[in-house]
């Protein structure tokens, strides 16, 4: 899809702590996307591995990429940190751990422009063959759909907003750590009178790293804790719980969960990135 001054910019806004091996399968999928009129803002939290290296790697396929880094490592804080510096009023927030098809961007805009949506979220799909991760991402999309009109929530791997909405919501709260802070910043905009909904029209692969890490079930089940918690109690006292029971997730490498899906996405990126490789 060429680029078109009609078409609306966007601004993709990553926030990273030691995302190494992640980070270049995601800046690879968006080098490929059919919808070119976008910015990548890569929010890094201090990391001590190569994070930052491998964004400027890219700055050849992506050359609207910039980086910034933050002291504080929090997601709350990265995001918020990269709005500031966002060119256009049309935001996307991704996880590091993801990989998007070509047609990613321009399917779900154009969704969202049929819809009049400007808080939304995509559906995803997850990275690896493992019946279980089907059904945790079948699940989740239902819970969503089910709890949308009682209690509004989204999942942190991708969000579409805007500035305007980002500004009028003071941004994410970063007093809540790592989990979360995704769906207050949903609730809270459903709150102020937005729209919310989710997108139909083309998935993106999420690792599920988070479930292999703590185990499939214990991370479901925290999951809907932390959320009725939260509904029940607010998030100031919920945070409490997610403080005691929620820590650092060791890093996974991403070939683990690579399935025959992306394949093909992968062994392009590995040729690409030898050939730019100094």
């Amino acid at each position: 899809m060429a680029d078109n001054k009609n078409q609306a910019f966007l601004s993709i806004i990553i926030p990273t702590l030691n995302e190494a091996d992640f980070l270049g399968y995601l800046l690879f999928s968006l080098s490929r996307q059919t919808y070119k009129n976008f910015e990548i803002i890569v929010s890094d939290g201090d990391s001590n591995d190569q994070t930052i290296e491998i964004a400027e790697k890219f700055r050849t396929m992506l050359p609207s990429l910039k980086t910034i880094i933050s002291k504080k490592q929090s997601p709350s804080k990265q995001r918020n940190q990269g709005v500031k510096i966002a060119l256009y009023e049309k935001l996307l927030f991704l996880d590091a751990d993801v990989i998007l098809p070509p047609n990613f961007l321009e399917e779900n805009i154009k969704e969202m422009a049929k819809k009049k949506l400007k808080l939304a979220q995509p559906f995803y799909l997850p990275i690896g063959g493992k019946i279980s991760d089907q059904y945790i991402s079948i699940i989740s999309r239902f819970g969503i759909k089910a709890l949308r009109d009682i209690f509004p929530v989204g999942l942190g791997w991708a969000l579409f907003s805007t500035k305007t909405i980002h500004n009028k919501l003071n941004g994410f709260d970063e007093n809540m750590q790592n989990i979360c802070e995704d769906g207050d910043y949903i609730f809270r905009a459903v709150g102020e009178g937005e729209k919310f909904n989710l997108l139909n029209s083309c998935p993106g692969f999420v690792s599920m790293r988070r479930y292999e890490a703590k185990g499939r079930i214990k991370e479901v089940m925290f999951s809907l804790r932390a959320v009725l918690l939260i509904s029940l109690l607010g998030k100031h006292e919920a945070q409490r719980f997610i403080k005691r029971s929620y820590g650092n997730l060791p890093m996974v490498n991403v070939e683990k969960f690579l399935n025959q899906e992306i394949s093909k996405l992968v062994k392009d990126f590995t040729i690409s990135l030898k050939k730019h490789k100094k």
